[in-house]
Order: C-alpha cells, then sequence, then structure tokens
C-alpha cells in the first residue's frame, strides 16, 4: 500500500506536467488512478509483498538467532527511531509478521512496548527529582500518556530536554527488550503497546510481558532517579 501510494504521487507529478490546466481537473486524478491501479496489480503489489517477505524472514532470523541480544539492541534503539519519526513504518512491518503463515504473530510490537514503558519510568523518577513546579506539572501526564504507549510527551518534553532520563529510558527498554524476546512474549495484532498492550498480547505470554514492563519501568526509573542532572525549566 505504501509503495502504491508512493508510486501514484510520482503519476501525479509527471500528469500534472503535460495534462492542459483545462483538463487537469478531470483527466489527471481518472488517469493516475487507472495507470497507478494497473501497476500496483501487476507489479507493486507482488513485489511489495515479496519485500514485506523478505524483511519478515530476516527480523524473525535474527529473533531466533541472537534472541534476547536482539530484543536488547531493538529496546535499546526503538526511542532513538522514534525521535526520527521513522518507527511509523514499522506498522506495515508487523501487519506483514501477522500476515505471513510461517510466521503469524507480531514479536516486534512487544518490544517497542517494554521501550515506550521504560521512557514511561524515567519521566515519572524526573517527578521525584525537580523542585521546579512548572516541570512536576508536565512529567505525571507526560509519564502516564507513555505508560498507555505515547511517548512523544514524554521524551520530547522532560527525558531528551535532561538528557540523561532519556539514556536511562534506553537502557530500561534494553532489558525490557531482552526479557520479552527470551520470554517468547508475542501480541496478535498492531497499534497497542504498553499497558493498553495487554489486551493483544497472547495469553501465554501476559505474564511475561507484565513482568517485561515491570523491569523495564524498574530499570530506567532507578537509573534517571540515580544520575546526576539539572531539573529545572532554565
Amino acid at each position: 500500500m505504501l509503495l502504491a501510494v508512493w508510486f501514484m504521487s510520482m503519476v501525479e507529478k509527471r500528469l500534472r506536467r503535460v495534462i492542459p490546466d483545462a483538463l487537469d481537473l478531470i483527466l489527471t486524478p481518472f488517469l493516475t488512478v487507472i495507470i497507478s491501479g494497473f501497476i500496483a496489480l501487476l507489479l507493486i503489489g507482488p513485489a511489495g509483498r515479496a519485500l514485506g517477505d523478505g524483511i519478515s524472514f530476516i527480523l524473525s532470523t535474527l529473533i531466533s538467532h541472537a534472541g534476547w541480544l536482539a530484543g536488547l539492541l531493538f529496546g535499546g534503539l526503538y526511542s532513538v527511531i522514534v525521535i526520527t519519526g521513522i518507527h511509523h513504518s514499522f506498522h506495515a512491518i508487523e501487519a506483514g509478521l501477522l500476515g505471513n503463515p510461517s510466521i503469524g504473530v507480531n514479536f516486534l510490537l512487544p518490544i517497542w512496548a517494554m521501550a515506550n514503558v521504560a521512557q514511561g519510568g524515567a519521566c515519572f523518577a524526573v517527578w521525584f527529582k525537580t523542585k521546579d513546579a512548572k516541570i512536576k506539572a508536565i512529567t505525571l501526564p507526560s509519564a502516564f500518556s507513555a505508560m498507555l504507549g505515547i511517548t512523544e510527551a514524554a521524551i520530547f518534553g522532560i527525558n531528551l530536554r535532561f538528557v540523561k532520563p532519556f539514556i536511562a529510558a534506553l537502557v530500561g527498554g534494553a532489558a525490557g527488550g531482552a526479557w520479552v524476546v527470551s520470554m517468547h512474549v508475542y501480541m496478535t495484532a498492531v497499534g497497542l503497546t504498553a499497558i493498553p498492550g495487554m489486551a493483544i498480547v497472547q495469553a501465554s505470554s501476559l505474564l511475561n510481558y507484565i513482568i517485561g514492563m515491570a523491569i523495564a519501568f524498574a530499570v530506567a526509573f532507578a537509573l534517571s532517579l540515580t544520575l546526576k542532572y539539572k531539573t529545572d525549566a532554565e
């Protein structure tokens, strides 16, 4: 789908260059859909499926062979990827994992969930450390938001601002990621992480998922609380 939309945008740009303005409103959308739809069915769809299966195979092989080390790496780096916004592209990969008959589960989302919880733990520690009323006012809701899987407020509003809490969260995410991979924690859908993610965790994995969240939160919280850094608004 992403490849098809990208191709459609390219087709539209080129059509607008050659179609007269008087006919642009009618012909450009029509021809864009016809051309893009034909190419998508004939080439992009099969190519995208092959690419997705290839990525899924590489990731599953890496998880299978590297085990907890892969969880450590992915869990530690995920929040860095969030800063760039590239993490949104993972939804397509996760959907590919679920749609692949040889895999059928989402083993990536539990790792991302640990990273999100760790951001909440590190942010919550700042609430304990700071004496600044303005910072205190935003740390608690930001930490709570991260525990629900939405980390932007915690990352950009608090943890990156003071740097060391962000580093603490990376360590916590790595620890939690290593745990869920070593315990073979899987999810059955996409979109939910952290506490809401419990709704889509396999029943047999739920306890280890909760333990993973506790590890990620505790490590990030303890490290963020221990490290020395200024916590005022200046």
